[in-house]
């Protein structure tokens, strides 16, 4: 089995999301540019071992994650 590239998370509510990742897990995040609500999801500082991934708002409104 090969190792996981990057991650994404769909949520209902990005915001609260955010800011329960951000306060258990000190991981950043950066909004995409356009229009849509996605954020890039950085879980390492630069140069240290980490798997970065995306959150987006959920289109149907469930939560959805999915690994790459």
């Amino acid at each position: 089995m090969g190792k996981v590239l990057r991650f994404e998370f769909q949520v209902p509510n990005p915001e609260q999301a955010i800011q329960f990742y951000s306060n258990c897990f000190g991981w950043k995040f950066e909004k995409m540019p356009g229009p849509h609500d996605c954020w890039f999801m950085i879980t390492g500082e630069s140069g240290e071992p980490g798997i970065d991934g995306g959150l987006m708002k959920s289109p149907d409104g469930h939560k959805n994650y999915k690994l790459h």
